[in-house]
């Protein structure tokens, strides 16, 4: 099965369901993924736990909807996910067509060659690749 899908599928579940984290199998790209949504501020931050028979990332999620913050409210959560490229068809851009989720609100992950990024790190370092995944 599709590890990144998986990644997500548990994610949005154990949101829905009112929890404040989840466990996650390790790996690189779950690493470098939950990374790019705890820099943009999708979940609380997330550890590793090796003392177990195969080593988890216990994810900790935030409450989804909006918080006001200052003059401007600033979305909490993860409202949705939506895988782009699968495994039977891969979708692939450059810089140039990279475009905004939701005006500015969302993000996409983009798999580049200098690792997963955000769309906002991609078009800074000028970088185009493999669409993953649109979060909102």
């Amino acid at each position: 099965m599709d590890k990144i899908a998986n990644i997500f599928s548990h994610i949005q579940n154990t949101q829905k369901r009112g929890k404040t984290f989840v466990r996650i199998s390790s790996s690189k790209m779950a690493e470098r993924i939950l990374s790019c949504l705890f820099i943009e501020g999708y979940i609380k931050g997330f550890s590793l736990i090796s003392e177990l028979k195969k080593p988890v990332y216990v994810v900790y999620l935030g409450n989804s909807g909006y918080e006001l913050s200052g003059t401007s409210f600033k979305q909490t959560g993860i409202q949705k996910i939506f895988r782009i490229s699968k495994p039977g068809k891969r979708v692939y851009t450059n810089i140039k067509n990279l475009q905004k989720v939701k005006r500015g609100l969302g993000t996409l992950l983009v798999s580049t060659s200098q690792g997963i990024l955000s769309d906002r790190d991609a078009r800074f370092l000028k970088k185009g690749g493999e669409i993953l995944c649109q979060i909102f």
